[in-house]
């Protein structure tokens, strides 16, 4: 489990493990960790090009994909703005 002393919080509700530990570092940024400290409850699995975002054991229903889409970009965006190529 890496965990991040400066986001204690965050290290808490989440469990993130990789093989490159500062690649992992680098690409969450304080504003990535804070996001998913406030928006508790959604996983973030990536692999090589893909990343896939969900709500485990949660159907989300037609109406919420407009406002799940524009959270998506919004992690994207974040993890642009910290310098990981997406």
């Amino acid at each position: 489990d890496i965990d991040f002393i400066s986001h204690q919080m965050f290290s808490d509700k989440y469990h993130l493990s990789g093989e490159d530990e500062q690649l992992i570092r680098d690409t969450f940024t304080t504003d990535i960790l804070h996001f998913f400290t406030l928006n508790h409850g959604w996983y973030a699995e990536g692999l090589n090009y893909f990343l896939i975002i969900y709500k485990r054991n949660h159907l989300m229903p037609p109406e919420q994909i407009r406002s799940f889409h524009q959270m998506c970009e919004k992690i994207v965006a974040l993890m642009k703005e910290g310098g990981f190529k997406v």
